[in-house]
């Protein structure tokens, strides 16, 4: 037997690529990138690597989190990286990878029912490419991109659902808290070093936007950093050795989304915390070194409150001063609501006012959507009513696989999501292509974890009465 024909006809799992420390060495490779501002080479060993891990495995579970390894990469504005042959390659090896994974393991053979959120997911990448339609003087590229982007999110679903958690659908979903957990880590060890770089850390990080990755401002570092805290709070509860310090790092993470003074994301991270704290720690068998844990980062908290009292009363003068105004956001809600009034049915589309600079948007670039800083508003000025419609049933049935589950592990990860969701009511992280698809990726773990009756298109019921009244007819 040649070794190519071996290669297609035999497999053995490699166990290392479905563990945690797959993810650590992902999270070093990322920062070490990013640190040295090379991460348009860092973005093509990813994408190679997404290829060959395509072509290695059966389960590609491993590839959970890579849309958001590869944002971090990002060191300097996006207009930076625009060497077509760099990319090029990556996503070469990637093509190919995906071709060897659809030959060698057929994905698609055991693909089953199709599940309702996939259904809703088709939907909403069909509302969001048809957004727009009517508007007259749209740009054709732009527009064709947003067309295009739409459906390969649809054709990601189906994907993602084919191959990811193929094998074992708990670890795909460890894996995911992992890499999510991982990724928190490193925005705030990206943070730190933008922090100690401007040379004054105090003025930094009370000027706010000096704290900028490349890849994200203070509100998106904030956003990743809250993604940890279920995570971290979940890991803390569980029944292992010194896993109750865990909680330190959630303490952590809270402490620099405090730095970052992202409002939304630090109401979000507050509320899901207690959420989760009650949600998890009842499930504990042994409790004591878990709240001696809490009980000495309350401590700490408060001989920091008392050491800073001073500098923390500045700080939540500001908090105080800015939480009672919309910085801007009511203004943008009023633009979005006149503008669905013009085009109710389909919006004014994603590539409408491309760029449009506003004190909340002082960075745009030419090819940024013009964001409304609130998901709804967003699908409402954007896709219209048909987009907003599709997106309450890709909401409802979003959720509807993580609560059917009653798993403590995939609560987390509802947890996560919430993170996300939450703070994209102020924010715009909903519709960006890397979260969107992150978000597909977490629902469709969870979704795998449904046993195989559950969770079904709407549709399946449906035919099998039309399929028994058709018989019934007959027989008459």
């Amino acid at each position: 037997m040649s070794a190519v024909k071996k290669f297609f006809t035999n497999y053995k799992e490699i166990p290392f690529f479905y563990s945690a420390w797959m993810n650590v060495i992902l999270g070093v490779f990322v920062y070490l990138f990013w640190f040295f501002e090379i991460g348009i080479y860092g973005i093509v060993v990813l994408l190679a690597l997404v290829g060959v891990l395509l072509a290695l495995c059966r389960d590609a579970s491993p590839l959970a989190v890579f849309a958001p390894y590869v944002v971090m990469l990002i060191s300097d504005n996006l207009n930076a990286l625009n060497s077509f042959v760099y990319f090029s390659i990556g996503f070469a090896v990637m093509a190919l990878g995906i071709v060897v994974h659809f030959i060698r393991f057929k994905p698609f053979r055991s693909f089953g029912n199709i599940k309702g959120f996939i259904i809703a997911a088709v939907l909403m990448g069909v509302a969001m490419a048809i957004g727009g339609i009517g508007v007259k003087g749209r740009a054709v590229i732009p527009a064709i991109t947003v067309v295009g982007l739409s459906l390969l999110s649809v054709a990601a679903a189906f994907f993602i659902y084919a191959t990811m958690g193929r094998d074992d659908p708990k670890r795909f979903v460890n894996l995911l808290l992992y890499g999510l957990l991982t990724c928190a880590i490193v925005a705030l060890a990206q943070m730190i070093t933008v922090i100690i770089r401007t040379g004054d850390p105090v003025h930094a990080i009370s000027t706010k936007y000096e704290i900028n990755t490349g890849w994200g401002h203070p509100n998106y570092i904030a956003n990743f950093l809250a993604r940890g805290i279920p995570v971290a709070i979940y890991f803390s509860t569980r029944e292992k050795k010194l896993s109750e310090l865990w909680l330190l790092v959630a303490a952590v993470f809270g402490v620099a989304i405090v730095a970052t003074s992202a409002r939304a994301t630090l109401l979000v991270a507050l509320a899901m915390s207690v959420v989760c704290a009650i949600y998890f720690v009842p499930k504990m068998e042994k409790k004591g070194s878990w709240l001696c844990v809490f009980f000495m980062i309350i401590g700490l908290t408060l001989i920091g409150v008392g050491a800073m009292g001073g500098r923390i009363k500045k700080l939540l003068d500001t908090y105080i001063r800015h939480g009672v105004d919309s910085s801007g956001r009511f203004d943008l809600w009023r633009i979005a609501l006149e503008r669905f009034k013009e085009k109710p049915i389909f919006g004014m589309g994603f590539d409408y006012d491309l760029g449009g600079r506003t004190e909340l948007n002082p960075s745009n670039t030419q090819f940024t959507p013009y964001w409304y800083h609130n998901t709804w508003i967003q699908a409402l000025s954007s896709l219209g009513i048909v987009g907003t419609l599709a997106l309450i049933l890709f909401t409802y049935r979003q959720y509807e696989c993580f609560i059917r589950t009653k798993n403590p592990t995939v609560y987390a990860l509802m947890f996560c999501l919430v993170m996300i969701q939450g703070a994209a009511l102020l924010d715009v992280y909903y519709f960006l292509p890397q979260d969107y698809l992150l978000m597909l990726v977490m629902t469709i773990a969870a979704l795998k974890t449904l046993p195989e009756d559950k969770g079904n298109s709407w549709f399946y019921p449906l035919l099998e009465r039309i399929k028994k009244n058709k018989t019934k007819e007959k027989k008459q």
